[in-house]
């Protein structure tokens, strides 16, 4: 099993992560103000408020404490697949199996922050289920199955995946004089990622499949982009690895707040990358792809 790419985004993770805690401590940088005469509420990197319209707010942007994505994820499966029961069964690709096409499935995140304290929890859940019917030209061997050329055979893919993250948060640098309204901040998370899976194949002869339930510590990082005082531009990607499994997702998004309120449109694109095996020889079952695609939601917070 192939753990590099979630290896180098852990080692990324640590780097940005120990780079943002250096700038942001760093007091009065690129001002033209001297420091001693700045503001502690001014001063990047505090938890204290700074203002915007002349108003005292906090964490340079409209105050907030819960947040919620309700999100609706255009995704596919993309990889292989084995189930085991046999010495001959076959890993499949979910391309010759007809088991790629998109489809809408729901995701969402609740968020939690603490403004004076930094801090930001998350909770992040969705599920995936998809059924298709494909035959071989080929006799194969699936599972416990023995399939004919021409034989019917069932797909039923089910995956559910929940994150539950905590860290810290710092400004990076505010563009325009801490109005609040652009500014650039970085979070570092850590956490745990939970993952259900089940991969069914069926004919009139009979049923094979694998259902497999595991966890992984998981670390990430944020990044936060508020190009104005509507619009934010934002970067996430977090990376697990236990024995026998690993899983990195990256997510890009845009989020249009109008007048900053408490409302906002959301669309971006996210990738879930998983590694998995349990078992051995005849007995192993495996799963190596992604689930991918846009997704489209909202963005309520209160």
């Amino acid at each position: 099993m192939n753990n590099t790419l979630p290896k180098l985004g852990l080692g990324f993770a640590a780097t940005l992560c120990a780079s943002g805690i250096a700038l942001a401590n760093t007091d009065g940088l690129n001002s033209a103000t001297p420091p001693s005469v700045v503001p502690q509420e001014l001063v990047l990197g505090k938890p204290t408020p700074a203002v915007r319209d002349g108003q005292a707010i906090s964490d340079a942007q409209a105050p907030w404490t819960v947040q919620l994505r309700p999100l609706a994820w255009y995704a596919a499966f993309a990889g292989d697949v084995r189930v085991g029961g046999s010495a001959t069964s076959r890993k499949l690709d979910v391309r010759d199996i007809n088991a790629d096409s998109p489809r809408i499935t729901p995701l969402a995140e609740v968020a939690l922050r603490i403004p004076d304290k930094q801090l930001l929890f998350t909770l992040q859940g969705g599920g995936y289920s998809a059924e298709s019917i494909w035959s071989p030209t080929a006799p194969i061997q699936v599972g416990t199955l023995a399939v004919t050329p021409g034989q019917a055979v069932t797909n039923k893919f089910e995956m559910a995946s929940f994150e539950a993250m905590g860290g810290c948060y710092w400004l990076l640098t505010d563009f325009d004089d801490n109005t609040g309204n652009t500014f650039l901040r970085l979070t570092c998370l850590g956490g745990v990622r939970v993952v259900d899976q089940t991969f069914r194949f069926t004919t009139s002869a009979g049923t094979t499949q694998t259902q497999s339930t595991y966890a992984a510590p998981a670390v990430g990082i944020k990044l936060d982009a508020q190009l104005s005082r509507e619009f934010v531009a934002t970067v996430a990607s977090t990376a697990g690895i236990w024995p026998d499994q690993s899983s990195f997702d990256i997510d890009t998004s845009f989020t249009y707040t109008p007048n900053g309120g408490w409302l906002g449109l959301q669309a971006g694109y996210r990738l879930l990358s998983i590694d998995y095996s349990s078992g051995s020889g005849a007995d192993e079952n495996s799963f190596s792809g992604s689930l991918a695609g846009l997704y489209f939601g909202v963005q309520i917070r209160f």
